[in-house]
């Protein structure tokens, strides 16, 4: 009987080949057509090629064969979320923690699947319900503070915040939540610290740029923040539509308190008509 080759596979997978890694499961798959752990590696496949939708059918096949799998409706969650099937990703996410409520990665998906769909209240929830999963996880902890900051529970989000000099290993987009965070708390000190650091790690980092422009802006360090917008590129120019509204929302303050009106207008339109937003 063929056995998956696993370490084929895991090979060209390091090796930046998912295409022949594809092409191995595939084969094995048309001899085993309903072994799991070849279904997962196929949609792992399709994901690293950036063909999230086609990712979405083995992994139905997963919630098939295996409906009492957290784990898989989880991992269909996350590439219907990738392919834009955002109520089907929804109904996934919500599958998986039905059948596991400690479920704490399908919280925090679900949670950042509310979030990117602007629908706080339901964001803040789960990263709660993620928070209280695992009350030690940084991730919860800001993007729960971050919610809870956005819908005017500040004690809240204060709380949620309390043991972050600890937390040492955070990733580029958590770091960067959270000095946006201490700058909201009046924290500007620990907020430029976090903010020079990612970009003295990438200088290319838009987001910490662009906010940190923001921040140099209320407290009057005016020079800094002018010098901060000269860094970044023209919104039109930058393809990430979400990084686009950052940048513009960082001129337009700075436009503002600089009684420049007409820059104003111009920064303002570009949000109002949603020039980055997808087609």
């Amino acid at each position: 009987m063929a056995t998956l080759p696993a370490e084929a596979i895991a090979n060209a997978l390091q090796q930046g080949r998912p295409q022949e890694a594809e092409r191995l499961t595939r084969a094995f798959l048309a001899t085993a057509p309903a072994d799991e752990d070849a279904l997962v590696v196929l949609g792992i496949c399709l994901q690293e090629q950036g063909r999230a939708a086609e990712a979405a059918i083995p992994y139905r096949q997963l919630t098939r064969l295996h409906p009492q799998s957290a784990l898989h409706w989880n991992n269909l969650g996350t590439v219907l979320r990738s392919a834009g099937q955002v109520l089907d990703a929804e109904a996934a996410y919500r599958r998986a923690l039905e059948l596991d409520p400690g479920d704490y990665v399908a919280a925090i998906n679900l949670g950042l699947l509310f979030l990117e769909r602007g629908i706080y209240p339901a964001a803040r929830n789960c990263f709660l319900r993620a928070h209280e999963i695992d009350p030690a996880s940084a991730e919860a902890r800001i993007y729960g503070a971050q919610m809870s900051y956005a819908l005017d529970s500040r004690d809240k989000a204060e709380q949620l915040l309390e043991p972050w000099r600890s937390w040492t290993d955070l990733n580029d987009d958590l770091s960067l939540e959270l000095a946006i965070l201490m700058t909201h708390f009046g924290n500007a000190e620990d907020g430029t610290r976090i903010f020079e650091r990612l970009l003295r790690e990438n200088p290319n980092n838009l987001r910490a740029i662009a906010h940190l422009a923001t921040m140099f802006e209320r407290v009057n360090r005016l020079d800094d923040a002018r010098a901060m917008l000269a860094r970044l590129p023209q919104p039109e120019a930058i393809a990430d539509p979400a990084i686009g509204q950052e940048v513009v929302a960082a001129r337009t303050t700075l436009a503002m308190r600089e009684k420049d009106p007409a820059q104003a207008e111009i920064h303002l339109d570009l949000i109002i008509t949603h020039n980055f937003q997808d087609d």
